[in-house]
This record gives structure tokens, sequence and C-alpha cells, in this order.
């Protein structure tokens, strides 16, 4: 069925004006059944579309919150390492002249040593310490130097011993050292030297 021409001032048959009003009518049902189909699939294609923002919003705070945790795992992280680090003993002072130094730690560990020359066979030196120990329950390490002696390189007898909190002694029990030694002493520092 098509819609039929009426010219203006003409007088059309009933049949021509109901087929004109049927036709008409055949047209709006059509019309609005397509935007009803239409505005079905539309709101199918928003409800879609809303599925997925909610999807991904969830998703976005999953991630958000995993993102917090790792971060807040990190801080921990930094807080404990901190921590660590503030209780390690570091190097507070420390002195060096030539082969005698001494290294101050925060926590009062001491080290401390040079070189000294004692002399020949059992000749003894007594050493005053940079800096004063807290007690005698310290190390002292001592090594002897070498020296070329009767056509062979001997490295002499030498000994340490803590004698107070301010002195250790070093003693050449032969004079292959040439009568020196290097000398180390470590132990804790006395508290208001600290």
């Amino acid at each position: 069925m098509a819609l039929t021409n009426i010219e203006y001032g003409s007088v059309a048959s009933s049949e021509v004006v109901n087929n004109n009003f049927q036709y008409l009518d055949d047209k709006i049902s059509s019309v609005s059944q397509s935007l009803t189909t239409n505005v079905t699939a539309l709101s199918g294609s928003i409800s879609s579309l809303s599925s997925v923002v909610d999807n991904n919003k969830t998703a976005a705070e999953e991630a958000n919150e995993e993102l917090q945790e790792s971060i807040d795992d990190i801080t921990e992280d930094i807080a404990a390492i901190t921590s660590t680090l503030d209780s390690a003993a570091y190097v507070k002072e420390s002195y060096r002249s030539g082969a005698n130094w001494y290294r101050l730690y925060s926590d009062g560990w001491i080290e401390q040593g040079g070189y000294i020359a004692v002399g020949g066979t059992n000749a003894t030196k007594d050493i005053t310490l940079f800096k004063e120990l807290a007690d005698t329950n310290a190390c002292i390490y001592v090594t002897g130097t070498s020296a070329y002696m009767n056509g062979n390189w001997d490295i002499g007898v030498v000994s340490g011993r803590i004698i107070s909190t301010t002195t250790v002694r070093v003693t050449v029990g032969r004079d292959g050292s040439g009568g020196s030694v290097y000398w180390r002493v470590c132990g804790m520092c006395k508290s208001d030297e600290t």
C-alpha cells in the first residue's frame, strides 16, 4: 500500500482517504516498532556498558587496594631497615697520623693501633693508647716487621700485653724483627671518651 496523492482543493473518495489513513497508521506503527526495537537494543547496550564500567570500577578498586597493600608493605620494610640502620654501629670519630690511628664507633667500641720501633732483642716498650679503654678486657695484636739478617729474611718473635686501660706493652723476643712492631688494640672505650 502507498500513499495516494490528493491535489489541493480536490475531493477524494472515502476509500482513498481511508487508504491514506491506513497507510499513515501502518507507517506510524512501523516507526514505533522500529523505535521500540532500537530503544530496547540501546537499553541492552547501556546495560552492558554499565556492567563493563562496574566491572572495571571493581577491578580498579581491587587494583588500588593491592597497590595500597604493596605501599604499606614497602613502608614497613623501610621502617624496619631504618630501625636496623639506626641500631647499627657506625664510625663516630677517627684519627690517623702516619701509621698511627684509631676508630671510635657509636656503640663505644674502639679499634686503635700503629707502628713503633721497640729496639733490639728482648726490648720492651710501653705504648700510651690514643683513647682510654673501659676495662682491660680487650684484645691486642702485634706483628713484627721482617728484617734481612745473616743472609735470610726473618720475622722476630714479638708479643703484646694490656697493662692498664691506658697502656699496652710490646716486647721483641729476638732481633729478627728489626725491633719494630705493628700493634692493634680492640675493646670498649671508656664512656667519657665516647
